[in-house]
């Protein structure tokens, strides 16, 4: 399917913050697909590789200007070895670009080394996501004092014990509800979102897993979503000549 100047334009020219996703396995860009990541492959659109982390962020960003991209390292999520190497490569190259980076970090002191890392090399272009899929021990009022930080609710079957604990200390920090089973374009649970929403008010909400098209990004957009993470648009719209 072409997408036309009109809609690239709902796409990428709306009020809602757009967040390009993309996941690092053994250093590689890789295709996610419902949260099965043990069949995760590198990144191809129409035969060509676009596994290169480094290519395809100068590609998406020339072509569609973005601000901001969504890493995560599925090495380091897995409990393997991170790909902190390119990250930080990552980072120093595109320093207009505002990352957000997912390391599945489950201690304090690990967030504590990796934003050290970050600013030891000089960096500030960078948020450290959360995410309660491998979050352990943490205060949630030490986010008061680090706004370098978002929580992303991972909807695995945990979510309702962090929904309760989030609603009842309010914590001014952004937040991602982050549907793993639904990525890769599979849709969203519609009545589901409306009801997170309202529960967090006064909290920036971004939505991650299941955007098919411009008009589910509108759709959230009017929900009170103030950003969406996604990368099956970007992809098709590379697969399609832009």
């Amino acid at each position: 399917m072409k997408y036309s100047n009109k809609i690239q334009e709902c796409i990428f020219k709306s009020n809602i913050k757009t967040v390009f996703a993309i996941d690092i396995k053994n250093g590689k860009v890789v295709k996610a697909f419902a949260g099965l990541r043990f069949n995760y492959k590198p990144l191809s659109l129409n035969n060509s590789d676009y596994s290169n982390p480094l290519e395809l962020i100068q590609t998406a960003s020339i072509k569609f200007k973005l601000e901001n991209i969504y890493i995560a390292d599925l090495d380091s999520i897995q409990n393997l070895k991170p790909n902190t190497g390119i990250i930080l490569e990552i980072l120093k190259k595109f320093p207009k670009i505002n990352f957000y980076i997912d390391s599945g970090l489950s201690y304090p002191i690990s967030i504590f080394y990796l934003e050290r890392l970050f600013i030891k090399n000089k960096l500030n272009n960078f948020k450290i996501i959360l995410g309660t899929e491998s979050l352990k021990i943490f205060r949630l009022q030490n986010l008061r004092r680090n706004r370098n930080c978002l929580i992303s609710i991972d909807f695995n079957g945990k979510q309702n014990r962090w929904l309760s604990k989030l609603t009842k200390n309010s914590v001014p920090v952004d937040l991602i509800f982050m549907f793993l089973k639904r990525v890769g374009g599979r849709g969203v649970d519609w009545k589901k979102n409306k009801k997170l929403v309202e529960l967090f008010p006064n909290n920036k909400c971004l939505f991650a897993g299941g955007v098919r098209n411009y008009r589910d990004i509108y759709r959230l957009e009017k929900m009170g979503f103030s950003g969406v993470i996604l990368s099956t648009i970007i992809h098709n719209k590379i697969r399609d000549g832009f």
